[in-house]
């Protein structure tokens, strides 16, 4: 029997994913109603982004995040995320920047396509609310020299914020064994409201990323499915 050996990482990981979503690709676009969709509570689920887990370990600006959603009716998911944040930067002109807070997220995705009497696999789209409080430092923040003094530099190490934001998400969940799932989510946020801080603003938002009008994420999703 001839054996396949994967000599490259990403063309493993393509072909692990393409393997993943043909099934559901092949799924109906639209599954005929059943007597289970009347049905109010299809299970509970937790999961996590292990993409940002590992850059928070590496120390890369990720999050710590834990995501909780309920499937009702077949046709909802509202869902709950809450999650802690490090961060530390270092911006051109020499300043650094570094801090830590914590986030919290509320929306709902809704099904476009599943398999399964419990959505076991399905592709969604959502919306979701974000919020974030902060505590930052602020390092080597350059003064220019004025007509009494000359140029320096100051330090500011307690500053305080938070921020608002909105996600548009999208993505896919399939079962893998039992009650593990595995998943790909994107998201596209958009900042609402941003407080700045006394002396200057934070160039990262826990939950959000780097501060800039609008992000866009990319991560992989672990599910458990709870027991009841």
């Amino acid at each position: 029997m001839s054996r396949f050996t994967c000599h490259s990482k990403t063309a493993c990981l393509l072909g692990y994913l393409l393997m993943c979503v043909l099934p559901l690709w092949s799924a109906p676009k639209e599954r005929p109603k059943t007597e289970r969709d009347t049905v109010l509570y299809h299970g509970s689920y937790l999961g996590t982004d292990f993409v940002q887990d590992a850059l928070t370990v590496m120390g890369k600006n990720g999050s710590i995040n834990l995501t909780a959603d309920i499937n009702l009716r077949n046709k909802y998911l509202p869902s709950l995320e809450v999650g802690y944040a490090p961060f530390s930067m270092t911006a051109d002109n020499g300043i650094e920047a570094g801090g830590q807070g914590y986030f919290g997220k509320i929306g709902v995705n809704l099904p476009i396509s599943y398999f399964g009497p419990d959505a076991e696999n399905m592709f969604f789209a959502g919306l979701h609310y974000g919020l974030g409080f902060y505590d930052y430092h602020l390092q080597n923040v350059p003064f220019q020299a004025g007509y009494w003094n000359t140029a320096y530099t100051s330090h500011f190490m307690e500053e305080h914020s938070n921020a608002h934001w909105l996600e548009v998400t999208g993505g896919m969940r399939m079962q893998i064994s039992g009650p593990l799932f595995l998943g790909w989510t994107v998201r596209w946020k958009r900042v609402l409201k941003t407080d700045e801080g006394e002396h200057g603003t934070a160039p990262f938002i826990p939950g959000f990323g780097k501060n800039q009008t609008s992000n866009f994420t990319f991560g992989f999703c672990l599910y458990y499915r709870l027991p009841w």
